[in-house]
Protein backbone atom coordinates (compact mmCIF):
# COMPACT_ATOMS: atom_id res chain seq x y z
CA UNK A 1 0.00 0.00 0.00
CA UNK A 2 1.16 2.97 -1.07
CA UNK A 3 1.76 5.83 1.86
CA UNK A 4 1.37 9.26 1.09
CA UNK A 5 1.82 12.48 3.55
CA UNK A 6 -0.25 15.81 2.61
CA UNK A 7 0.51 18.78 4.60
CA UNK A 8 -2.64 21.74 4.42
CA UNK A 9 -2.95 24.93 6.59
CA UNK A 10 -6.46 24.89 7.83
CA UNK A 11 -7.93 26.63 11.09
CA UNK A 12 -8.92 23.30 13.32
CA UNK A 13 -12.70 23.57 13.88
CA UNK A 14 -15.38 20.77 14.52
CA UNK A 15 -16.12 20.43 10.72
CA UNK A 16 -12.60 19.64 10.26
CA UNK A 17 -12.47 16.61 12.64
CA UNK A 18 -15.63 15.57 11.59
CA UNK A 19 -13.74 15.47 8.18
CA UNK A 20 -10.84 13.93 8.94
CA UNK A 21 -12.54 11.08 10.94
CA UNK A 22 -14.55 10.80 8.12
CA UNK A 23 -11.60 8.78 6.45
CA UNK A 24 -11.71 6.03 9.11
CA UNK A 25 -8.51 3.67 8.97
CA UNK A 26 -7.30 5.40 6.01
CA UNK A 27 -6.06 8.43 7.49
CA UNK A 28 -3.35 8.62 10.45
CA UNK A 29 -3.24 12.74 11.76
CA UNK A 30 0.45 13.41 12.36
CA UNK A 31 0.17 16.92 13.71
CA UNK A 32 -0.40 19.30 15.28
CA UNK A 33 -0.50 17.35 18.28
CA UNK A 34 -3.56 18.93 19.96
CA UNK A 35 -5.83 17.44 16.66
CA UNK A 36 -4.19 14.52 17.12
CA UNK A 37 -5.35 14.59 20.81
CA UNK A 38 -8.73 15.29 19.74
CA UNK A 39 -8.90 12.62 17.28
CA UNK A 40 -7.46 9.63 19.25
CA UNK A 41 -9.93 10.72 21.95
CA UNK A 42 -12.89 10.93 19.25
CA UNK A 43 -11.87 7.48 18.24
CA UNK A 44 -11.53 6.20 21.83
CA UNK A 45 -15.16 7.11 23.00
CA UNK A 46 -16.48 5.33 19.56
CA UNK A 47 -14.81 2.23 20.66
CA UNK A 48 -15.99 2.12 24.11
CA UNK A 49 -19.39 2.82 23.13
CA UNK A 50 -19.62 -0.29 20.98
CA UNK A 51 -18.26 -2.38 24.65
CA UNK A 52 -20.80 -4.93 25.42
CA UNK A 53 -21.07 -4.60 29.43
CA UNK A 54 -21.37 -8.62 29.96
CA UNK A 55 -21.16 -11.98 27.53
CA UNK A 56 -25.15 -12.67 28.83
CA UNK A 57 -26.62 -10.20 26.21
CA UNK A 58 -29.25 -10.50 24.18
CA UNK A 59 -28.01 -9.59 20.80
CA UNK A 60 -25.84 -11.70 18.98
CA UNK A 61 -23.79 -9.36 17.21
CA UNK A 62 -19.90 -11.08 17.18
CA UNK A 63 -17.60 -8.09 18.48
Amino acid sequence: MKRVIISIRVIMNFELERELLGFGSKLRVLGPGILVKQIKKQLYETLESYKVPDSTSSDNIPE
